[in-house]
């Protein structure tokens, strides 16, 4: 997705980053058949494929930078842990939301 390519996934296993026919396509992954029909439309629609894979990279870099998904696993793990949990370099303050 943040090389701004069009994503051909299982209907399983992807966390729902992908959104279909808008970031990219899902498949059944036991249909062949619907695997190849995917993989034939991105690769006979470029333009349409080149439209799915500039969504799918806006979408990374407005939701899935670095420094927030680190500052929620920190919170994550404080709150599992609570007190005891000290990370070895805490992240610097100013990239904390």
């Amino acid at each position: 997705m943040s090389c701004g390519l069009p994503c051909v996934v299982s209907t399983h296993g992807h966390g729902g980053l992908i959104r279909d026919g808008h970031t990219g396509l899902t498949v059944d992954p036991s249909s062949v058949e619907a695997i190849g029909v995917a993989i034939r439309r991105v690769l006979t629609h470029q333009a349409w494929a080149g439209q799915l894979g500039d969504t799918a990279r806006a979408e990374v870099l407005a939701h899935y930078d670095l420094w927030s998904l680190m500052a929620e696993e920190m919170r994550i793990l404080q709150a599992v842990a609570g007190n005891s949990f000290m990370p070895l370099s805490p992240l610097p303050v100013q990239s904390l939301p």
